[in-house]
């Protein structure tokens, strides 16, 4: 029997790429809700301790870390971003002033976002990461309560509404 050396070629190509395509795709916001609801789960079950997994460096085995985005956490009380694995320098800054290019009062707005009931959704402008340039970005955002902490995460989508997202909350 004759091998066929590009069959061969193109399944190994395929096999390669699959784990690039699916690291390319973007996140919905159904995906953001989820993730924020699983990180508002694992602060109020493991307190503290849950930081270090959404902290954890390696971007590739972190859960938190999906589909071009991340989960991140704030200590609205304390002015500190404290859990994120992509952005880790912003965990020594007090961000209560940080203003994105257009204005924004971001640190600010997220916080007011958290406070809600249902958490909420904030549009600002953010380099993706990797990036340098700001992009528009909308976060939801959620208090994790019995816990200090308030857990977000986001998209870059130049379309999506604030209205539009927040009927995915219903």
């Amino acid at each position: 029997m004759k091998t066929n050396p590009v069959g061969y070629s193109l399944v190994i190509l395929m096999v390669l790429l699959i784990p690039i395509f699916s690291y390319a795709q973007e996140a919905t916001p159904e995906d953001i809700i989820q993730k924020v609801r699983a990180g508002v789960e694992l602060l109020k079950e493991e307190g503290a301790a849950g930081l270090d997994k959404i902290n954890n460096p390696d971007l590739d085995d972190n859960p938190w870390v999906f589909k071009g985005t991340n989960v991140f956490v704030y200590e609205c009380d304390k002015g500190f971003m404290v859990g994120t694995a992509f952005f880790p320098k912003l965990r020594t800054k007090d961000l209560r002033t940080m203003k994105d290019i257009k204005g924004n009062m971001v640190y600010l707005q997220l916080c007011e976002a958290a406070s809600r009931p249902d958490g909420g959704w904030v549009e600002y402008w953010w380099p993706k990461p990797g990036g340098k340039t700001p992009e528009r970005k909308v976060a939801y955002m959620l208090q994790a309560p019995g816990t200090p902490y308030q857990v977000g995460a986001g998209i870059y989508d130049d379309d999506a509404t604030i209205e539009a997202l927040e009927g995915y909350l219903d």
